[in-house]
């Protein structure tokens, strides 16, 4: 049997350590990161726009995906933020971004939720954790019904389109906290 291929020692931990470290602490770094995110989010938001207009289609659809990639855009946001404000190391000196919980992360940021932000970050956990990428979670907990109002239903039911635009208008709101970054080289 195949096992994994183990660090080479030739290559010294200290020169990856700094790596990690400039990587880590570079607000740019995350905002190239949440800009790859963002493309690739809105590229696939518009085939699930256009799988609405074009039914039946022979295709699966994609929105629980768009929904994912629309949660680790945020999430990387979020990061990105906390880092250009923070750092990315507790006061002990600990990596505080290796939680992938949009509530603590945007507690952590100082980001003031709506109740609709707070929704939205729920229902889009579910889709980067397990709806976006499996078939079922590791419980059935995650499945169950939660109340909303008078009516209740599973996080991941609902107006997929809707939350693709609300999670674009939370991306965008978040993304101007971040500087530009050309891409074509101007002066900016």
């Amino acid at each position: 049997m195949a096992t994994r291929k183990p660090i080479d020692d030739r290559s010294p931990k200290e020169a990856w350590d700094e790596q990690h470290r400039l990587l880590a602490e570079d607000p740019i770094s995350w905002t190239l990161t949440v800009d790859r995110l963002i493309r690739a989010f809105e590229v696939l938001a518009a085939q699930a726009a256009s799988d609405n207009e074009c039914t039946p289609r022979a295709e699966p659809n994609v929105r629980a995906v768009v929904l994912m990639l629309g949660g680790f855009a945020i999430e990387n946001l979020i990061k990105a933020i906390i880092v250009s404000i923070k750092g990315p190391w507790d006061e002990n000196g600990k990596f505080r971004l290796g939680s992938h919980d949009l509530l603590d992360l945007s507690k952590d940021a100082g980001l003031d939720l709506t109740d609709d932000d707070f929704l939205l970050f729920e229902r889009l956990e579910q889709f980067t954790v397990w709806a976006g990428r499996y078939p079922a979670p590791k419980g059935s907990d995650a499945m169950r019904p939660r109340t909303f109002g008078q009516h209740f239903a599973p996080l991941t039911y609902g107006p997929h389109d809707d939350y693709i635009d609300q999670a674009r208008s939370l991306i965008q709101v978040l993304r101007s906290m971040l500087p530009p970054i050309d891409y074509r080289g101007n002066e900016t």
